[in-house]
């Protein structure tokens, strides 16, 4: 490819990325009532279910504030980044249990399923660290931080992640072990 062809490509994503899929995802995703994000949307934008998964929550919250860090740093992608990160911190964790966050939760933030594997702490980590670069914050530093190691760890430990399948058809996963 040429220069002036990867030019246009770049353009052409940018444009549509700035144009058309972030200002979409800012008119019918923010939940304004209870936080975070919707994530099921039809392509009108009318919100097909409810129910929020948190490593989106994290995963949206590092886009926006990445966004904010890397392209212009406009006060309504920084809102809605906070939108989402202040939905993890009241709803994320499963507080009673292990800390860890939860997979799946209500629209009000009720835990539905935590998983295994921890996809949800790895998207929050960079969310906060996102989040904490655009806002500032070390508070938001240090539970991207936290979150990392806990990812690292979980991930690199053995034994620390419980097996998923048994030994009647030994199988071997695509992620972590």
């Amino acid at each position: 490819m040429n220069r002036e062809h990867l030019q246009s490509l770049r353009n052409a994503y940018r444009d549509g990325l700035l144009n058309d899929v972030v200002p979409f995802w800012l008119r019918h995703a923010l939940d304004r009532e209870h936080g975070g994000y919707f994530t099921c949307l039809d392509r009108d934008g009318t919100v097909i279910d409810t129910d929020k998964a948190i490593w989106l929550q994290g995963r949206f919250s590092w886009l926006l504030s990445e966004l904010y860090n890397t392209v212009e740093a406009r006060a309504d992608w920084l809102d809605a980044a906070r939108l989402g990160i202040e939905f993890l911190e009241r709803h994320g964790y499963d507080r009673a249990g292990d800390g860890r966050l939860f997979f799946h939760v209500t629209r009000e933030g009720r835990p539905i399923r935590k998983r295994r594997y921890n996809f949800s702490e790895g998207f929050a980590a960079i969310g906060y660290a996102a989040c904490a670069r655009a806002a500032g914050s070390e508070y938001h530093r240090d539970k991207a931080i936290e979150l990392f190691r806990n990812f690292v760890a979980y991930n690199t430990t053995p034994g620390a992640m419980p097996p998923k399948f048994t030994d009647e058809r030994p199988l071997q996963g695509m992620g972590f072990r």
